[in-house]
């Protein structure tokens, strides 16, 4: 009996899997799967076994769902409601998904008496054709059905809660963590250059690691990229990551001659290896919550370009963050040419890695502290 109340469950709710989301539920699953807190996961999509393998390690389950848009409410309904109505009263309904698609997860956890829903904020970004109207509902929905609510950086808790909300002090942030251990070796800098570019000289190379989306703004980085060759500065750019826009990047690319200049490494699970050989990072999003990637940048010493419509949660004050404007390239020119490469001692990183809570130990305790009702507010 004093096992069962100690054991906590957690049921998230997530409708793709690949992205920040999962790699937030992965972290936590890692380091809290020996402490009596159990993962369920419900998703439309198909997830790795790896994953798969982890959420099991927890003594939960992966279940997949079927889109409602495709076999309609009511099969929809039912499905949800065979897995909530075998949960544990005291479970935590951890929902990614938000606003009115949020609703029917909400309702169905109520029917079976689970109480504690919570929608965790994860994207700075307002849907793009959404009206100012569609906008307010969404955030009255999300603070409604939502009572404890979960965010990884302010940008993200007023796009989703509004800014009341995100100033009151009722939030937990919780930061997009990393694993540090996997940033923090010692690695062979030219044979990984010849692996992963077949290049053996000291050309400057910058890298993005991104999906191909809007949001991420790789039309902006053409255009750099095209500068600096007409500039004729000796340089490597090369994307990694997947994604709907790819192909019309690539078709730029050969378009405007480039194809001496970049590299198209695709989906990588290399990352630590693809930012020891990185010179300069570069992420000019339109909008971004708090991306990890500037976090994994700064863990492995590199000099970060990105756009000041970042939140400046991400920067850990070492120096190696420059907050630029994307209204004009000039000033992302200017940065790559007079870049000069700085090595923070590794101590110094894991120190300020630490106070951030941007270890996957140190945001897991802030979460299991959460479930535990030990804290209602973090800021970060």
């Amino acid at each position: 009996m004093t096992s069962e109340k100690q054991t906590q469950k957690v049921l998230h709710i997530m409708s793709s899997f690949g992205g920040g989301i999962s790699s937030f539920i992965k972290n936590k699953a890692e380091v809290l799967k020996n402490e009596d807190i159990v993962f369920d996961i419900i998703t439309f999509d198909d997830v790795t076994a790896q994953f798969n393998n982890l959420i099991s390690e927890t003594g939960g389950r992966v279940y997949k769902i079927s889109n409602p848009k495709k076999i309609g409410f009511r099969q929809f309904y039912n499905q949800v409601n065979s897995i909530m109505e075998k949960q544990p009263k005291n479970t935590l309904v951890h929902s990614h998904v938000y606003g009115v698609k949020a609703i029917p997860f909400y309702l169905i956890a109520r029917k079976n008496g689970l109480k504690r829903f919570v929608i965790h904020a994860h994207t700075a970004a307002p849907a793009l054709k959404n009206s100012n109207i569609q906008e307010k509902f969404k955030k009255i929905i999300n603070n409604l059905i939502s009572k404890e609510k979960l965010s990884c950086g302010i940008k993200a808790s007023i796009n989703i809660f509004g800014k009341k909300t995100a100033y009151s002090d009722t939030i937990v942030h919780i930061p997009n963590s990393i694993n540090y251990h996997s940033f923090n070796t010692d690695l062979d800098i030219k044979k990984l250059k010849k692996e992963i570019l077949d290049v053996d000289d000291d050309r400057l190379i910058i890298g993005s690691i991104a999906r191909f989306r809007e949001l991420k703004n790789h039309d902006f980085m053409i255009e750099v990229i095209d500068k600096l060759k007409q500039e004729q500065i000796e340089f490597i750019w090369f994307f990694a990551g997947d994604g709907l826009l790819k192909k019309d990047i690539e078709k730029k690319v050969k378009e405007r001659r480039l194809e001496k200049y970049v590299y198209f490494l695709g989906r990588r699970d290399d990352i630590p290896e693809l930012f020891s050989i990185m010179d300069i990072f570069t992420l000019p999003s339109l909008n971004e919550g708090l991306p990890t990637v500037v976090i994994e940048a700064q863990a492995t010493s590199t000099t970060s370009l990105i756009s000041d419509t970042i939140t400046k949660e991400c920067d850990m004050n070492l120096g190696l963050v420059e907050f630029l404007s994307i209204q004009n390239i000039e000033p992302w020119l200017d940065a790559i040419k007079m870049f000069v490469p700085k090595n923070i001692a590794k101590s110094k990183i894991e120190q300020c890695l630490i106070e951030s809570s941007f270890t996957n130990e140190t945001s897991a305790e802030l979460y299991k502290n959460f479930l535990r009702k030990e804290i209602k507010y973090y800021n970060i």
